[in-house]
């Protein structure tokens, strides 16, 4: 069975498109209920990967990444889409510092949002193994931080 997908996108279009392309490709597909608690007890070592999509990606939507960034297991890769394209080059280096792995814009049946996600669970595995066991556990202790309640700033 292939990893399991956190989805947060408000785009009924994009949620749908994005979950029937990861699913064809035996991806599970999870999506947030509307209860918030729900989608942020999925972070803590439930999901592989995440995906969150948006029009555009403004103040409020920072915010929303900060959270999930902040609650997130510090291996899983983080993947933001935007409709708006290109992103700003200080929004995106604010997203990278936060911790997001991959910003991309939206596309349509032309590229495979399952291949997107293959690339990057693969990526973020190379990047882990290639770490020493100090660097893994340095690693592990900042993202414990980060999720007991130290923030970086957006």
């Amino acid at each position: 069975m292939k990893a399991v997908v956190l989805l947060i996108d408000q785009e009924r279009f994009w949620q749908d498109l994005i979950m029937s392309q990861l699913q064809a490709a035996g991806y599970v597909v999870q999506l947030p209920t509307s209860s918030t608690v729900s989608w942020q007890d999925k972070l803590y070592g439930e999901c592989d990967a995440i995906l969150i999509g948006f029009r555009a990606i403004r103040h409020v939507e920072k915010e929303l990444i900060k959270q999930v960034t902040t609650r997130a297991s510090f291996d899983v890769p983080i993947v933001v889409s935007s409709t708006t394209w290109p992103v700003l080059p200080t929004t995106q280096r604010a997203l990278y510092r936060l911790g997001v792995t991959r910003i991309t814009g939206r596309f349509g049946l032309g590229r495979s949002w399952a291949q997107l996600i293959d690339n990057e669970l693969r990526e973020q595995r190379e990047k882990i193994k290639s770490l020493s066991s100090y660097e893994r556990f340095r690693l592990q202790q900042t993202s414990s931080h980060i999720t007991a309640g130290l923030h970086v700033s957006v």
